[in-house]
C-alpha cells in the first residue's frame, strides 16, 4: 500500500520562510504607513487649530476695543441731567469693573452669545499716576491740560525711543548722536537713540497772555550717559530763570527700564498748587515714548495723581477661552480750550551737535546758550 506525505519544502535542508518573511514586512510596510496617516491628521488638526485660535484672538482683540470705544464715549459725552459725562470722577475708579457695577451708559460686553465673544470686564482710571505719550513723531508735539491731587512740588519726564536697541551703555559717551549715524564701537548701541525734547510747563492760575508769558518755563532735554538731570522751574522774571536751558538726561537703562531709560526732573513748583497746568512736548529728531510723573510738595505724601488729563482704559476681551487685554491712555478733554499762544514754542534759538562725543550743545551765532 502507498501512503502520500506532504513535508515542508526546504532549501538546502532548512525550512523555507519566505512566507513568513513577508508577511512581517507587510506589517512594517501597515505600521509606517498607520504611523503617516496619524502624521497627516494629527497636522490637519494642529493647522485647524492654529486657523481656530488666530479667529479667536482676532475676535478678542475687537471684543476689547469694542469696550475701549464704549469707555470713551461715555467718557467724553455729557449728561444732559447731570451736566457730567457718563463716566467721571466720582463713579469711575481704577478697581471698578464696569461690566458687573455699571455706571457706563453704553457698556455692551455681550457682543454675540452665540459664539462666545465678550469684553469681560472695563476697568476705568481718571486719575492714574502719570501721563503717557506713545509714539511720538520727530517733529511732532503733544500737550494736556491736567490738575494733580495734591500740591505739586516736582515733575520727572522720563523718555526714550520707540526702537529696539536703544538704551545707553554704561560707556557712553556724553553728548548727542546724528539718527542713522554709526560712533566708535562700545561707546553707543545699534543707530538710533532717544530723541531731544523741549518741554514746557505753565500754571494755568491765570489764563491771560501776559501769565502765560511770564510762568511758562521751557528746557531742552538730551540723552547723555550721566548729567546732573535736574533743573529747577523758574517763572521768567525771576533772577537767574533758567528759560531754555539744556538739560542732559541720564540715561540709565538700570536705573529707569529699558522703555524710558532718560530721565529729567523739573523741581521747585512748590506755590503752583494743584494747577491747573499745561505740559508741551515737542519731540526732535527720532520717534519717542514719554512718561510724565510727579511728586507732592506734602511731606510723606505719595505720588502725584493726574487728574482731568488722561483716562486710563483697561479691558479684557474674550472669545470662547482665547483672552486678549488691551491697556490705553485717551484724553478726557479731546478738545481742551487752551488758547493757542500757551503751546507755541517760545523764541528760543538752539542747535543740538550731532558728534557722539560732544559734551555740550552747539549755538548759532546769536543765540545765548542759557
Amino acid at each position: 500500500m502507498g501512503m502520500n506525505s506532504h513535508q515542508n519544502q526546504t532549501t538546502n535542508g532548512q525550512p523555507d520562510e519566505r512566507g513568513f518573511a513577508s508577511i512581517v514586512i507587510a506589517l512594517i510596510l501597515i505600521i509606517i504607513l498607520s504611523l503617516l496617516t496619524i502624521g497627516f491628521a494629527q497636522l490637519a488638526r494642529r493647522e485647524q487649530q492654529s486657523a481656530l485660535d488666530k479667529q479667536l484672538a482676532s475676535q478678542a482683540y475687537y471684543a476689547a476695543e469694542s469696550g475701549i470705544n464704549d469707555a470713551y464715549s461715555d467718557i467724553t459725552t455729557i449728561d444732559s441731567t447731570t451736566g457730567l459725562p457718563y463716566i467721571n470722577s466720582t463713579n469711575a475708579s481704577a478697581t471698578t469693573c464696569m461690566t458687573t457695577n455699571p455706571p457706563a451708559k453704553t457698556a455692551n460686553p455681550d457682543i454675540s452669545s452665540t459664539t462666545g465673544v465678550v469684553y469681560s470686564c472695563l476697568l476705568v482710571d481718571l486719575q492714574p499716576p502719570d501721563i503717557k505719550y506713545d509714539n511720538i513723531a520727530a517733529q511732532s508735539n503733544r500737550y494736556t491740560t491736567f490738575s494733580t491731587d495734591t500740591p505739586a512740588a516736582s515733575f520727572t519726564i522720563h523718555w526714550g525711543s520707540t526702537g529696539a536697541g536703544t538704551v545707553f551703555p554704561a560707556n557712553t559717551a556724553t553728548g548727542f548722536l546724528p539718527l542713522g549715524t554709526s560712533a566708535t564701537p562700545g561707546t553707543w548701541t545699534a543707530n538710533k537713540y532717544p530723541a531731544v525734547l523741549q518741554v514746557s510747563i505753565t500754571p494755568l492760575n491765570s489764563v491771560d497772555r501776559n501769565s502765560l508769558i511770564n510762568n511758562t518755563f521751557t528746557v531742552y532735554l538730551y540723552p547723555a550717559s550721566s548729567g546732573l538731570n535736574t533743573v529747577t522751574y523758574s517763572p521768567l522774571s525771576t533772577p537767574g530763570n533758567k528759560e531754555g536751558a539744556v538739560v542732559p538726561g541720564n540715561c540709565s537703562v538700570a536705573t529707569n527700564g529699558a522703555a524710558y531709560p532718560c530721565q529729567v526732573t523739573i523741581k521747585g513748583l512748590n506755590g503752583t498748587g494743584t494747577g491747573p497746568y499745561l505740559i508741551h512736548v515737542i519731540d526732535y529728531y527720532d520717534d519717542s515714548n514719554v512718561n510724565i510723573d510727579g511728586n507732592s510738595s506734602n511731606a510723606g505724601a505719595p505720588p502725584l495723581q493726574f487728574i482731568d488729563g488722561q483716562a486710563q482704559i483697561d479691558v479684557t476681551g474674550k472669545a470662547k477661552d482665547v483672552l486678549k487685554r488691551l491697556q490705553v491712555r485717551v484724553p478726557i478733554h479731546p478738545n481742551a480750550p487752551t488758547p493757542n499762544y500757551a503751546v507755541e514754542g517760545q523764541n528760543v534759538c538752539k542747535r543740538f551737535s550731532t558728534f557722539p562725543t560732544g559734551t555740550t550743545p552747539d549755538t548759532l551765532p546769536g543765540c545765548d546758550l542759557n
